[in-house]
């Protein structure tokens, strides 16, 4: 099973990819663009208001389905939150395919996330840069498929579009990722009776 969890975390290191750059960028408030677990991706410092302003322009949605806050474990997700339920925390933990689960407003910590909806959407990674870049950065992102409204997301960088790419300050190098991406996680939300509640599979 490949998760990103303490037996993954022992074997990485920060130094294995140049994070320089991209750690600049993240730190001045830049929206970055790079290939995530999913498809290729907007992102952002996700407690930083003036960058989580900008790219919310770039996407040009309001809907909060079009945004998800990324992490580096369960531990960092927690800090977010009031309390994570048992039954999603056993799910992120062990399921395979990238999940993620619907937080509502009441569940988060306050005054944690600028955009202030009424629910957030996190994911803990599995690919192993963007683990080590929000490792190394030591704050969740927020994040966006690459595309403007409601355009289709983009499953390989040339998919991309050159008005997004000349919006973003940091375009991550994928020469080790030259296949293609595409396949949406799976998303989950607890109902009032703490059922699972799958929206996506």
């Amino acid at each position: 099973m490949n998760l990103i969890y303490p037996d993954f975390a022992a074997q990485m290191h920060e130094k294995d990819f140049d994070l320089n750059g991209v750690l600049r960028v993240l730190k001045n408030e830049g929206v970055i663009l790079l290939p995530t677990d999913t498809v290729w991706s907007l992102a952002c410092d996700a407690i930083d208001v003036e960058a989580v302003k900008r790219l919310r322009e770039l996407k040009a949605s309001e809907d909060p389905f079009h945004f998800e806050i990324l992490t580096d474990s369960v531990q960092m997700l927690k800090s977010a939150i009031r309390h994570l339920h048992p039954r999603l925390e056993t799910l992120l933990l062990y399921h395979n395919r990238p999940l993620s689960v619907v937080i509502e407003k009441k569940d988060l910590s306050p005054g944690y996330f600028p955009l202030n909806p009424s629910f957030l959407t996190f994911r803990v990674v599995k690919d192993p840069y963007c683990y080590a870049l929000i490792r190394t950065f030591g704050k969740p992102l927020l994040s966006t498929a690459a595309a403007q409204g409601n355009d289709p997301f983009p499953a390989s960088f040339s998919e991309v579009s050159k008005a997004v790419l000349r919006s973003v300050d940091y375009t991550v190098k994928a020469s080790d990722r030259s296949q293609d991406l595409g396949e949406l996680s799976v998303m989950v939300k607890l109902s009032p009776r703490d059922e699972l509640i799958f929206l996506r599979e």
